[in-house]
């Protein structure tokens, strides 16, 4: 199985095409339990030549590198099929590169073509790796036990691709297997990364750091100019990004009631671009999560539970103490800046006398 759709340029183009009709019934979040609506989809000619097919590609979360040898193309043509397997092979990037180099030394007249298709994936990759400024196939072993491998400048230092984190391995796996896959159905494409696919990709945030999911996004959209990314994700920096330039990306809730599954998009949610992330966090785009550690939370809850009372035990005021003298501890602000703002007044303040004034 591979996951094809079929699209035109006009909605009219679509449906002046379409050979017959057929509806699904999809329910919206307040008719749920009530009348949903119907969703019609044309379902087109596979012979009319005005319209693009195109491939869908997708990718689980386990997104494992293949163990191809060199010359070796793997036989499954499912493009789906590591989404729902997460024990299917992908491309392997060493041997892929160490293809692309040593094909374009016998190539003859395709030389020029890998060599495009290699510059092309090498910069993808340098513009998506944090860090990385240069890449290359190297040889490390002897001629007894030779060894070839893809390396990366990263930060000033030559690093293997299998000693890099997860989050730098599953990245070059999946876009380099997905680019080869682009090179594949598009032959005469100027460049492959520029026309028309869909990737669905699951838990897009794994393994990376808070820095570069807030923008690997924009860097996707940047590359992949024409496709379509539907991707999950339990990050609040990926859905605080999703609506920013050039990516322009919508939002989708999939929420569970019941024994249902309920979509919320558009008006039904706020936009958060704007937001910090534990006001992000605090909503029902995350079950509502506190910004706070639970024992944090539970010494909050208490403080404010003792300014309520109107008269203290001794023991209460010496506990309300307490409190107060952790809670001054505390950082104050949203940034780095403000933090050391907030420090600096307290310091003035004990020079000054004015203890109670932060007390």
């Amino acid at each position: 199985m591979s996951c094809n759709t079929h699209i035109g340029s006009k909605l009219s183009e679509v449906l002046n095409a379409a050979v017959d009709i057929y509806s699904i019934k999809i329910p919206g979040p307040e008719a749920q339990k009530k009348d949903g609506y119907v969703f019609s989809i044309p379902v087109l000619d596979l012979l009319d030549t005005n319209f693009t097919v195109l491939i869908c590609y997708g990718y689980g979360a386990g997104r494992t590198v293949g163990n191809s040898t060199i010359g070796e193309i793997p036989a499954n043509d499912d493009t789906c099929v590591s989404l729902f397997d997460d024990r299917a092979d992908l491309l392997n990037p060493e041997e892929w590169f160490l293809n692309i180099d040593y094909g374009s030394k016998l190539a003859g007249d395709n030389a020029e073509q890998l060599n495009k298709a290699r510059h092309l994936v090498e910069g993808m990759l340098k513009k998506v790796l944090l860090g990385v400024t240069d890449l290359r196939i190297s040889s490390t072993g002897t001629p007894q036990k030779p060894q070839i491998s893809l390396e990366f400048y990263l930060h000033n230092t030559w690093v293997r691709l299998r000693d890099m984190s997860l989050g730098y391995q599953t990245l070059v796996v999946w876009l380099t297997d997905f680019a080869s896959k682009l090179f594949i159905r598009y032959p005469d494409s100027e460049n492959p990364l520029e026309e028309p696919a869909i990737v669905l990709i699951d838990e897009i945030d794994l393994h990376l750091h808070p820095s570069w999911q807030r923008k690997l996004i924009g860097f996707l959209s940047g590359i992949f100019k024409n496709t379509q990314f539907i991707a999950t994700a339990h990050s609040p920096l990926v859905v605080q990004a999703a609506g920013d330039e050039p990516s322009g990306a919508n939002v989708v809730l999939l929420k569970r009631e019941g024994d249902q599954t309920v979509v919320y998009q558009g008006e039904d949610l706020p936009d958060v671009r704007s937001w910090r992330l534990d006001q992000i966090l605090s909503i029902e785009l995350f079950d509502e999560v506190p910004a706070h550690s639970p024992d944090t939370e539970r010494k909050l809850q208490r403080r404010d539970a003792l300014l309520a009372k109107s008269r203290l035990s001794a023991s209460e005021k010496k506990e309300l103490a307490e409190l107060n003298e952790w809670d001054n501890t505390q950082p104050v602000g949203d940034s780095q800046p403000e933090r050391k703002a907030a420090d600096v007044l307290r310091e003035l303040a004990r020079k000054l006398g004015k203890q109670e004034l932060i007390d």
